[in-house]
């Protein structure tokens, strides 16, 4: 387990969807997360795949094994905290910029998750090919997502974050960069997510925590002033939310049907209320409880049909917002096993390395 310090600028309340306190008006807020290596694999499957209707890959599973590997690969904890790997410190530069995105995406959705209060995210352009929806090449944010506010469980909040990452330290340069893309959300965008979305710049960044030391993974998160409005599309909370969910784990769920080709040994299997399949990636699973699995087993083409969407999607919403969910799987791993299990249901189990795996 390793600590991401971050600070958060301007939010009008923590999490920002919850009711404001009385007065209190761009509060500033530093603190630590506790995050594990398991948990970032986790996060980084679960931005999501924007060519998740493309042709560009007949096998999923690859992309997904992708991600993980990246998050897994390139920070290493020391210290209670992520640090740069040595595979990322011998990256060329433009190598480093590429993967320093990435980890920009992934440390976006955990921080979104535990500082903000976003508890499902997943790439915009994931979710606008749920729908059926492809943007021209213009601007727009990185992830969408929503929460369950504490001043009212069952109105769920929208997100909306422009996520950088950078391989050395902290610039408001590339902090304006985003708030600026941000400023900029292609109305399509905006009729679909809350009209009281929260939008948020995200950076990760590698800063020493004192002179000479190792460089510290950190993050910083701000609440810019709020791009113009559209008029509202907005499908409705549930059917929102349930949005959201679907197209976070299709992406997951069709690399599970399709990594049974490789052997037996990667077949989908049941554990406990979870299908699960191994992955070609050592020591590690990959989770959807059996409810969603098999309503996600109806989906093979966008859903445009409103009808349609509106049953899968608020069908998927009575499952994930049930007050056990998702914390009935939390124990589900084995002896020598890590597992990360997020609000989703997107589950990521992970061998413990053993003396000799380490030797």
């Amino acid at each position: 387990m390793a600590q991401i310090p971050y600070k958060a600028v301007r939010f009008d309340a923590y999490p920002p969807t919850k009711k404001l306190i009385r007065g209190a008006k761009g509060m500033d807020k530093t603190g630590q997360v506790t995050v594990s290596s398991t948990d970032l694999a986790a996060y980084a499957i679960g931005v999501g795949d924007p060519a998740v209707f493309g042709t560009s890959s007949s096998r999923p599973w690859i992309e997904l094994v992708w991600r993980a590997s990246m998050a897994l690969s390139s920070v290493d904890e020391r210290n209670d905290h992520f640090v740069k790997s040595g595979s990322y410190d011998r990256l060329d530069p433009s190598e480093k910029s590429a993967v320093s995105y990435f980890l920009g995406m992934t440390q976006c959705a955990a921080m979104a998750d535990r500082v903000l209060g976003a508890k499902v995210t997943v790439h915009v352009d994931s979710f606008l090919r749920m729908l059926g929806v492809k943007l021209p090449n213009k601007s727009r944010p990185d992830l969408v997502g929503y929460s369950n506010p504490p001043s009212g469980v069952g109105t769920p909040g929208g997100f909306l974050f422009e996520a950088k990452g950078r391989t050395r330290g902290f610039s408001r340069r590339v902090v304006e960069s985003a708030i600026k893309q941000l400023g900029k959300t292609p109305k399509e965008v905006l009729r679909l997510v809350s009209p009281k979305a929260v939008f948020a710049a995200s950076l990760a960044y590698f800063e020493p925590a004192v002179r000479g030391g190792a460089e510290i993974w950190q993050s910083y998160l701000e609440d810019p002033p709020p791009p113009r409005r559209a008029a509202s599309n907005h499908p409705g909370d549930e059917e929102y939310c349930g949005l959201v969910v679907v197209s976070q784990l299709f992406p997951v769920y069709r690399a599970m049907s399709g990594i049974g080709e490789l052997s037996d040994q990667f077949a989908v299997t049941e554990r406990d209320g979870l299908m699960t399949a191994r992955l070609p990636l050592e020591g590690a699973s990959v989770g959807i409880p059996v409810e969603l699995y098999e309503m996600l087993a109806q989906v093979d083409a966008p859903l445009r049909d409103s009808r349609q969407r509106e049953r899968l999607t608020r069908s998927v919403w009575e499952v994930v917002s049930e007050p056990a969910y998702p914390h009935r799987f939390t124990d589900l791993a084995y002896t020598g096993e890590r597992l990360s299990v997020l609000s989703s249901g997107l589950s990521f189990f992970m061998a413990v390395p053993t003396e000799n795996d380490i030797a």
